[in-house]
């Protein structure tokens, strides 16, 4: 997941609209009702002496760092506190982020929100993900040097050293690898299309073009299907609206995508890949940044509809898991 820099200011948990209109009209699989149900639903708070770890739990990213967020009950633990990053991702077991910043790539302790000593010093990278074993780590969007500016760049998790490049093509703003381990998934085109890599060759896949955008994405635990935020607005019936699209992996077809009422920043699965979870925000024209709503969206995936959101105090700017970088 990368972060995005976002204002702290008056979070509401239905905000105003960024105007940004599409060239055509969207066609709505969800109904407008459904999108605003359960607005501001709080979500219970749970406080223990060590921070929740496992398949259920994502963490939220906002102003007091990283908020676990349980996917099956719905309830929030206290921040882990992180200071301001690039990327984030989080390795098979649940137990270990590896974050990368300014400093380099430093690996979190999930069960205590201890900082670890920066495993390499690459830094400033957009994009960092993990799959498979865990062992190694891909980053994209290094602009130090023209290597990493034309490639996704494999850094070994136990010793820092970095892999050779795997080149791809135009300029690689995002790598999400896939569960197994096997194939990376990279933003190129400016976010229109998706690059499919084998990991092991580097051989290239058939582009996957992508109608809404990708923004960021997440992959289903199974590794069939992945889910991406849309990067586009479009307005339709006076409203804008913004877009989940779920994509078909095995075909490289996008399918119907899922209409939403704001702007998804993040968004991971759970464990069962029949849900998704998105945060987002919107911002009045004029302002500078958005405001951070306080609050986090599910998505019945095999509906395709919205189902509910869910308060979380300090705003709710980006959401990953094991599912999504």
């Amino acid at each position: 997941m990368r972060i995005r820099r976002v204002c702290l200011a008056g979070a509401e948990g239905c905000g105003g609209r960024r105007i940004r209109l599409g060239p055509r009209l969207a066609i709505l699989v969800a109904a407008p009702p459904l999108l605003m149900t359960a607005c501001g639903t709080a979500a219970s708070t749970s406080r223990t002496g060590t921070y929740p770890t496992g398949p259920n739990i994502a963490y939220v990213s906002n102003g007091s760092g990283w908020v676990p967020f349980n996917l099956v009950r719905h309830s929030v633990s206290r921040a882990i506190p992180s200071p301001p990053v690039r990327a984030v991702t989080v390795e098979p077991d649940g137990r270990t982020a590896y974050e990368i910043g300014e400093s380099g790539i430093v690996p979190v302790d999930l069960r205590t929100g201890t900082t670890g000593t920066p495993i390499s010093k690459m830094s400033n990278c957009q994009s960092i993900s993990i799959g498979g074993s865990g062992r190694t780590l891909y980053v994209a969007g290094c602009g130090d040097s023209a290597a990493g500016f034309k490639s996704i760049l494999p850094v070994n998790v136990n010793t820092g050293a970095a892999g050779t490049p795997i080149a791809v093509p135009d300029t690689p703003a995002g790598v999400f690898v896939s569960p197994d381990g096997r194939t990376a998934y990279v933003q190129t085109n400016g976010g229109a299309t998706l690059t499919p890599v084998d990991l092991a060759t580097g051989a290239l896949g058939n582009v996957i073009t992508v109608p809404k955008g990708v923004s960021e994405l997440a992959i289903s635990p199974d590794g069939r299907m992945a889910y991406a935020t849309g990067t586009s607005d479009e307005g339709f019936g006076g409203k804008q609206y913004s877009f989940v699209t779920p994509i078909d992996l095995k075909t490289g077809v996008p399918e119907t995508p899922i209409a939403l009422l704001h702007d998804p920043y993040g968004i991971a699965l759970s464990p069962d890949g029949r849900t998704a979870y998105v945060t987002g925000g919107t911002y009045p024209a004029g302002s500078v940044g958005p405001p951070i709503p306080a609050d986090v969206t599910s998505i019945n995936l095999v509906a395709g509809r919205v189902e509910a959101t869910f308060s979380i105090s300090g705003g709710a700017s980006g959401i990953f898991n094991g599912t999504s970088s």
